[in-house]
């Protein structure tokens, strides 16, 4: 298979939306509280958290630079012509990849967890796939 080169300001712009999308998705104003309650995150300490802070933050950038620069290299690679293919692509891989990951996950999970956190994570990135495919076809991923 050719690897089509991509759009690498496209690809940085498609992972700062993530990022964003991710802190609005997981903020007060959204579902952060929820978050919070359903998975336990209130039983650490804020001195715990603010240790690892700055490394969840570094690695979950690096995530979404990876997830932008693979979607670019797929919508790239299917000719992606049209908004509704880029969003289309997106929620292919969600409803094929994703979601049946996540669930697994959840499921299986050692700590019991309510459903609301599988639905809370799956709409994040559910959304952050779709954004970002629209994002890198406006800057034309290939």
């Amino acid at each position: 298979m050719y690897i089509v080169p991509v759009n690498v300001l496209g690809v940085f712009a498609a992972a700062v939306v993530i990022q964003a999308i991710g802190v609005l998705w997981y903020s007060p104003i959204l579902f952060g509280r929820q978050w919070v309650r359903f998975t336990h995150k209130e039983r650490v300490l804020p001195e715990e958290f603010k240790k690892r802070v700055g490394a969840a933050f570094f690695l979950t950038c690096a995530g979404s630079l990876i997830t932008a620069y693979f979607l670019a290299l797929l919508i790239a690679n299917l000719v992606v012509v049209s908004a509704s293919q880029a969003v289309q692509v997106a929620l292919f891989l969600w409803a094929g990849f994703v979601a049946p990951t996540l669930f697994a996950f959840h499921i299986f999970s050692i700590s019991p967890r309510h459903w609301k956190v599988f639905l809370i994570q799956a709409g994040n990135t559910l959304a952050s796939l779709v954004a970002a495919s629209f994002i890198l076809w406006i800057f034309g991923a290939g």
